[in-house]
């Protein structure tokens, strides 16, 4: 037909056959012109240019597919919309909602959310990347999970998983390119508090977000707090563990005692050196360079070396000294040297001395006791004498001892003779000779509480002095084990 008709002269009629209408000709229905059929050459249209709806009805299915056969659309009487693509169906609804077959995508955003558009799930697309969103009750942003440039650098794309409402809080992510991975939590305004890498070091950062406070290095399995950051213990922060930045600190609180409870407890310095050692039911050792200086004991301290008050040192028991004078010593009955002499000199002090041949072994005795604390152990001795000449030669003096105790005979021999070695004489007359200390002395029957008797000789047939030897005194050296005789 190539021109307007009005088939209102057929409309109770019946037109059979087909009615064709060229390219752009339309089938017009409606007295304003409201819906209008074509083909424009190259698409087929069907136009609800008028008022009202464009509804499509059937008696019962509906179907909108391809004129070869395949389905398109398909709309069930009171159930299912099914829509297909390639004859396959890839959305139908359901009485519950709908169901998709395959992926769902959308260009910016796709909401799922209840009756009252509050709680629900969002997913986003923005120019950095994707989210997802949960909705609290007043559809504010529970949790987001997001893909974008964290730093805006450019370096790289983060992937934070935002625990907080709106856009900061607490969030997990996995850092960009720049910081080699890991996750991260932030707080607040985005500010970084920690941070755990992929090699599993973890980082924890002041509240400016960026000084570290604590680190926990995985490779040396250490845990290492930065200068002031504390490890703090109890309710009230009472006890505190930290490097101030320049000395280590442990740090309690008054009035409460700080307690290092084990067996057995080593301090040593950075050099290895002990410091302080203690051992269970046992000594307490302190230490000086490594030497033991202080040990307890069961009945007190042993201490190596001066222990000093106020600087001053203080007597402790150890090395003793008496000295015994020739006036107070008698010759032997047989070989006994001479009787004791005083000497006038022309100067000065007169000496009271014994003489002893030079070519005869002669002796003489002398008693002491010695104090409780004495060690019943082992003396030595050093003889004082001079010579009225000028010969240089040497001289020998040799000391034997016995202990006598309470009910015991007097009438005991005297221990071994032990000689000092020998002293030469300057050569000059009436000049003091000091021999070296002798070497140990035992003493016959030692023991505590008891009288002890001396024999000094000089052993003239092992000596070379041609004259008499004039002796002054014997310092006699003893070792004390008790601070006192108590």
């Amino acid at each position: 037909m190539s021109k307007t008709r009005n088939l209102a002269d057929v409309a109770s009629g019946t037109i059979t056959g087909n009615l064709s209408f060229s390219d752009n000709e339309k089938a017009i229905l409606g007295d304003g012109d409201d819906l209008q059929i074509y083909h424009n050459g190259s698409d087929s249209y069907v136009d609800d240019t008028g008022t009202g709806a464009l509804i499509l009805r059937g008696n019962s299915n509906v179907t909108i597919g391809k004129y070869t056969g395949e389905t398109m659309g398909y709309f069930e009487a009171d159930g299912a919309v099914s829509l297909y693509h390639d004859n396959a169906i890839k959305l139908a609804t359901t009485s519950g909602g709908a169901h998709v077959t395959g992926a769902l995508s959308a260009t910016t955003s796709m909401t799922v959310q209840n009756g009252s558009g509050t709680e629900g799930v969002r997913l986003d697309y923005n120019e950095n990347g994707g989210e997802i969103v949960l909705m609290g009750t007043s559809g504010n942003n529970k949790l987001l999970v997001d893909y974008l440039d964290g730093n805006n650098d450019g370096n790289g794309l983060a992937r934070y998983l935002n625990l907080g409402a709106g856009s900061d809080g607490v969030q997990l992510g996995i850092a960009n390119a720049s910081n080699t991975g890991g996750v991260t939590f932030t707080t607040g305004n985005n500010i970084t508090r920690q941070h755990i890498n992929s090699i599993g070091d973890i980082f924890s950062y002041a509240t400016d977000g960026s000084t570290i406070g604590m680190f926990w290095d995985a490779s040396a399995n250490a845990l290492n707090f930065s200068d002031n950051s504390k490890a703090t213990f109890g309710a009230g922060s009472d006890l505190k563990i930290y490097h101030s930045g320049s000395d280590n600190m442990i740090e309690g609180v008054a009035n409460e005692y700080l307690f290092i409870k084990h067996d057995n407890l080593l301090v040593r310095d950075l050099g290895n050196k002990d410091q302080i050692r203690t051992a269970k039911d046992g000594a307490v050792t302190l230490y000086y360079n490594s030497g033991n200086k202080l040990e307890t004991t069961a009945t007190g301290v042993d201490v190596t070396g001066d222990i000093r008050s106020n600087t001053a040192a203080v007597k402790v028991a150890g090395k003793e000294t008496i000295y015994v004078p020739a006036s107070a010593m008698y010759p032997n009955s047989t070989a006994g040297c001479s009787d004791p002499e005083q000497v006038e000199l022309s100067n000065g002090p007169e000496l009271k001395v014994l003489d002893f041949d030079p070519s005869t072994a002669e002796s003489a005795q002398f008693s002491v006791v010695f104090p409780k604390s004495w060690n019943e152990g082992t003396v030595t001795f050093q003889a004082f004498f001079t010579v009225n000449g000028t010969d240089t030669g040497t001289v020998g003096w040799g000391l034997s001892g016995v202990s006598i105790a309470d009910d015991v005979s007097t009438n005991t021999a005297f221990g071994t003779n032990v000689v000092a070695t020998a002293k030469a004489h300057s050569g000059v007359a009436n000049d003091l000779n000091v021999t070296a200390e002798s070497g140990a002395v035992t003493i016959a029957s030692a023991a505590e509480d008891c009288y002890t008797f001396f024999q000094i000789m000089r052993d003239a047939t092992n000596d070379t002095q041609t004259a008499d030897a004039r002796l002054m005194g014997i310092k006699l050296f003893f070792t004390t084990n008790a601070k006192n005789d108590a």
